[in-house]
């Protein structure tokens, strides 16, 4: 059986749940470790807790960014409040550390993953033009041999040119090009 608390444990993103009177049921290593490093911790969760009422009183998501001091430098935390259950019952809090390195990292991160993306699509490119001059030239090879087919082979033929067209716009506009 899965120990939930340890898996919620490990998480690099804090989480704190909170009852129906926002007393803390739950706060997960992330979290106790976000706030130690606050220089004026009770205060930051207080600031959290406030969040979490105000997700109840509206019966929405929140979203909160805080400017903590924390070891001598100045520290991001985006904290995300919304309900467990319908009625708000129970709030959950996310907080993570959304300085200018964690937002650096992410947008690597995206940056690197698009571009694998745009290699899949150059590869998919290729993979789908090869068909797409088989099937042109087998047209040409049906017009040229049987006249009587001819003019719905070259209607088959003209679609055929036009997604290629497409094909090799969209490889030009390409990025991602090898």
């Amino acid at each position: 059986m899965v120990d939930l608390a340890a898996v919620l444990d490990a998480l690099w993103l804090g989480l704190v749940i909170y009852d129906d009177k926002l007393n803390i049921l739950y706060c997960n290593r992330a979290s106790r470790h976000l706030a130690s490093a606050a220089r004026n911790p009770e205060l930051l969760q207080e600031e959290i807790r406030e969040l979490a009422r105000q997700c109840r009183i509206q019966k929405a998501c929140r979203t909160r960014i805080f400017d903590v001091k924390a070891d001598n430098k100045q520290v991001t935390y985006r904290a995300k409040a919304w309900g467990l259950d319908p009625n708000y019952h129970q709030i959950i809090v996310t907080i993570e550390d959304d300085t200018s390195t964690f937002r650096l990292e992410r947008t690597l991160l995206k940056a690197e993953t698009l571009t694998v993306h745009g290699q899949l699509a150059i590869d998919a490119l290729t993979e789908i033009r090869n068909p797409l001059t088989v099937a042109l030239g087998f047209c040409e090879l049906v017009a040229e041999s049987d006249a009587g087919a001819c003019p719905f082979v070259n209607y088959i033929r003209e679609e055929l040119l036009a997604i290629k067209d497409i094909l090799e716009n969209f490889a030009v506009a390409s990025p991602a090009r090898y």
